[in-house]
């Protein structure tokens, strides 16, 4: 049982009415706010209340009201009271998140709040298995780790002779599928030359879906009721990018056959290197990387000089270098931070910004002398700062720290999964810039160079509002032309995806995904970050420049992230008017599907309405 399972009694004792085979758990506390119609329903939910707290910690509130469904009349029979009840429905998953899609900064107990924890809503089941291709049928709650492990083992007679698995997908495993859905969760990958893979799939998980479900009223029942979205329904596209604006109880995924990759790091190619202006520069520059590989991704901590570099090859055999993989996360000197270390490590820079070098250059050097199989006594002694690090360091975690983690290989998720709940927490802004693929390399010597220069001119003014990497990925933008639709037809890309191109037939095929990542609270970083997004309003498209949802966007100086009318008003907006549904389009098709406006909070009304 996790965290936001656990029933809160405080003192009351715990009830438990029965009708059937169901029942509605609940504490005091419910019997004194549920209806006798609901507790009476044979309903089965358990009601409880919880701390909810978000990813970087920046939205924290106790004690909220919450509910755990275990099928969809419980889903809405919950939501069914929250109507009637005057409650806003906001439904949560891992909590691995920063914006405010589910509650707002400053939401308390006191407010009418009720959240939806679908964890139980955790079946996998195959129900089309080819050896070209799989759908999948998947519970909203069920965590992506446990999906992709079940596709991977996957084994059947005509199915795919390795299982199943995604071309592209987020970092972190800790992840419900409907959250990542929500926010068009993506990873790193482009076609590249000689590819066996699908054109078709490097955009977000989105675009994999083929049929979502989730509750909406339903005008013939006056009531909120289970619908399947099927992707080639008119309304399809709606909610395959749903920012918490449904509640998800079920969806199918198409899935590629199983690969496996290859990942080199390197930390050793100066920044200059990668990101020089000149694609042909030398074999390490992105472009270049993109057009042999296909997926790469750069973290780069300030004031050093070399990034690491990821690099993944598809490849079906291991090379005799390579270090196979018994699972995913294999780089444990990442994610052997627990929150409490985390919070000590934001205490001190916030209060000493002036060690952010330090600390970056220290991340540096631990990551690079572990990756290369180097994380011992003597390596460590040369730097002052390591060597204090050290010594906090157990025997055993040393030994898993000094075994050489640069040339990994095993099944795809094994390599694309690297990030935890461990990881130090960072909050992070985010957007995806829309280029053509011969531009990339030229784009991002642009940005580095624009990132790099407010650096130094912050460094300058004794202000390091950066503490923590600039991470890079590449991915294609969606592709809905290889999907499995029911009646053969080409489906509507996500409506709300990043990723969805209003470049439609012309040139632009590729997203720069940019996230500059510091340490909540961090001193001048509202200042540095309302900088660098207005730089890139002005330097690129309106219509390609989006925000990455699950990220810091809309900032200003006194307040920081979502806090930009102009942004979330106009900017986010503008970016898509030109897909083939404008953003007040699919707003006002939500609005249908949620008349009592249940699915939202204040900054989802602002940006909405």
């Amino acid at each position: 049982m996790n965290n936001h399972d656990k029933k809160i009694e405080n003192g009351f004792s715990r009830r438990r009415f029965l009708k059937g085979s169901s029942a509605v758990i609940f504490t005091q506390f419910c019997a004194s706010i549920l209806p006798a119609s609901f507790i009476l329903s044979g309903c089965n939910a358990t009601w409880y209340r919880m701390k909810f707290q978000n990813w970087s910690q920046n939205i924290t509130a106790k004690n909220m009201i919450a509910v755990k469904i275990y099928d969809e009349q419980s889903a809405e029979k919950s939501i069914e009271w929250a109507v009637e009840n005057g409650y806003k429905v906001r439904p949560m998953g891992a909590m691995h998140n920063w914006s405010p899609l589910v509650i707002t900064k400053g939401t308390t107990s006191d407010d009418k709040v009720l959240l939806i924890d679908s964890s139980a809503l955790n079946q996998i089941s195959m129900i089309e298995a080819k050896k070209s291709y799989g759908i999948v049928k998947v519970g909203g709650g069920t965590h992506v780790e446990k999906l992709y492990q079940y596709l991977s083992d996957y084994r059947a007679a005509g199915a795919s002779d390795n299982g199943y698995a995604f071309q592209n997908t987020p970092a972190p495993g800790d992840l419900t599928i409907a959250g990542v859905l929500a926010i068009n969760g993506h990873g790193t990958g482009v076609t590249y030359d000689g590819s066996s893979e699908s054109p078709h799939f490097n955009g977000s998980m989105s675009n994999n879906v083929l049929s979502v479900r989730g509750i909406v009223w339903d005008e013939a029942a006056s009531a909120y009721k289970a619908k399947t979205f099927h992707r080639d329904d008119e309304d399809g596209d709606i909610y395959l990018t749903s920012l918490g604006r449904l509640l998800v109880t079920e969806v199918t995924m198409q899935v590629v056959p199983n690969y496996y990759l290859r990942c080199l790091s390197y930390t050793d190619i100066s920044w200059k290197k990668i990101f020089h202006k000149n694609a042909e520069n030398n074999a390490f520059t992105v472009s270049r990387i993109l057009d042999k590989y296909g997926r790469m991704e750069v973290i780069w901590f300030p004031f050093t000089e070399k990034p690491w570099l990821k690099i993944w090859q598809n490849i079906s055999e291991k090379p005799p270098s390579s270090t196979p993989t018994k699972g995913p996360y294999n780089y444990p000197f990442s994610d052997l931070i627990p929150k409490f270390a985390s919070n000590i490590i934001k205490d001190i820079l916030n209060g000493k910004p002036e060690l952010v070098p330090s600390f970056c250059k220290l991340n540096y050097e631990i990551s690079s002398l572990s990756l290369n199989g180097l994380f011992n006594e003597h390596n460590l002694s040369k730097t002052r700062a390591a060597h204090q690090v050290s010594n906090k360091i157990s025997n055993d975690d040393k030994r898993i720290l000094n075994k050489k983690i640069n040339d990994i290989w095993g099944p795809a998720w094994h390599t694309l999964l690297y990030v935890r709940k461990t990881t130090l927490r960072v909050t992070a802004n985010g957007y995806a810039i829309h280029v053509r693929r011969g531009e990339v390399q030229k784009i991002l010597n642009q940005m580095v160079m624009k990132y790099e220069g407010m650096l130094e001119e912050y460094k300058q003014r004794n202000q390091y509002p950066v503490a923590g990497p600039l991470e890079i990925r590449v991915t294609g933008l969606e592709d809905p032309r290889g999907l499995k639709t029911r009646d053969g037809s080409v489906p509507k890309p996500p409506a709300l995806s990043a990723l969805t191109n209003s470049d439609i037939g012309g040139e632009v095929d590729t997203a720069i995904w940019i996230d500059a990542l510091t340490l909540p609270g961090q001193p001048d970083s509202n200042q540095f970050y309302t900088e660098f997004e207005q730089w890139l309003y002005n330097t690129f498209n309106a219509s390609e420049t989006r925000v990455e949802w699950s990220k810091g966007w809309g900032y200003t100086n006194n307040r920081g992230a979502w806090d930009n009318e102009s942004i979330l008003n106009e900017k986010v907006p503008e970016s898509m008017n030109n897909l083939q549904r404008s953003f007040q389009q699919t707003a006002s098709i939500m609005r249908d599907y949620d008349p009592n406006n249940i699915y939202s909070n204040g900054f989802l009304d602002q940006l909405f309405n």
